[in-house]
């Protein structure tokens, strides 16, 4: 490999940033994940990178689904994603915030979905943010589900309880609320796996 090759390869690698990689989804004959509905989002908390106290835009994310259930005829399925920040320790989508959607026009068990914002997402430096998963579908029985990765995280690696799930679903006070898991004031639980996503920004 000549000189200069190597040397766009090393600079285009110091160009990206890893914010989260939850990490391959494990493959066995039993794992389908999680059903996300129109009713019913899941989405996974990150934190960004305080290097340098600068902002960072986000390059791109990547998660693995489960569409083997998906109505593909004329791109019927759509799954929307958004990052909103934490708020309360729970998703908080500004009101001008729209879920940018892709079509599901595949059916597989392990489909890896990569998205690149359509426009900048800029976040700020040492911050709490949430990758939001979203769909348009209302019958489970034909949702896409979004698979936990394989690793854990607990306090040996995440000792400020950054990573994290969350699930909108009906709530005892009333109405549809995003929930955090595990819910009630409870401390994320050690050894805890959350949804698959490769989270990378632009350094």
């Amino acid at each position: 490999m000549q000189l200069s090759h190597i040397l766009l390869f090393a600079t285009a690698a110091a160009a990206q940033h890893t914010l989260l990689d939850s990490g391959t989804p494990e493959d066995r004959p039993s794992s389908w994940g999680s059903p996300v509905t129109k009713q019913i989002p899941s989405a996974v908390r990150f934190r960004s990178s305080g290097l340098c106290g600068e902002a960072q835009t986000i390059d791109y994310v990547d998660f693995m689904v489960n569409t083997d259930l998906a109505d593909i005829k004329a791109n019927a399925t759509w799954i929307g994603v958004e990052i909103c920040p934490s708020v309360e320790d729970v998703p908080a989508c500004p009101p001008t915030s729209v879920a940018e959607q892709i079509p599901i026009e595949v059916r597989g068990k392990r489909t890896t979905l990569h998205w690149v914002p359509a426009t900048p997402k800029v976040l700020e430096p040492e911050s709490l943010y949430w990758f939001i998963v979203s769909s348009n579908v209302e019958n489970a029985l034909q949702a896409v589900s979004w698979y936990p990765g394989s690793k854990r995280y607990g306090t040996d690696n995440d000792p400020k309880s950054d990573v994290a799930s969350a699930t909108r679903m009906l709530v005892p006070w009333g109405g549809m609320d995003w929930v955090v898991e595990p819910s009630g004031g409870v401390a994320p639980l050690d050894h805890r796996r959350v949804p698959n996503a490769k989270i990378v920004v632009k350094a």
